[in-house]
């Protein structure tokens, strides 16, 4: 399972949205659904006023009905990882990913 598909890595959801002024994006963190782990490293993070690390996946929208209420991107906790893995099948993210 990938850090993206799995459910305790979730911390929160982007939606894009547009106006007149352009693309934007709106969200939210939502610490109910968070495990027990994620959640002091939260805390710990902010009482030291550290930065929290965060990943963000893009989620796949293509068979997502037009009025779809489900978000864009998914906020995650990032996986601990050996220091040698490398991604062999990453997508690089590029500027016309990011809409703004």
């Amino acid at each position: 399972m990938s850090n993206a598909q799995d459910p305790n890595n979730k911390l929160g959801a982007l939606w894009e949205k547009m106006s007149g002024r352009g693309t934007y994006m709106t969200g939210k963190l939502d610490p109910s659904k968070w495990d027990d782990d994620a959640l002091a490293a939260v805390i710990d993070a902010l009482a030291a006023r550290q930065p929290v690390p965060l990943v963000v996946f893009r989620r796949d929208t293509s068979k997502d009905p037009a009025d779809s209420k489900r978000p864009t991107w998914d906020i995650l906790k990032p996986r601990a990882r050996d220091a040698a893995a490398t991604p062999r099948d990453a997508t690089p993210v590029t500027a016309s990913d990011i809409p703004f």
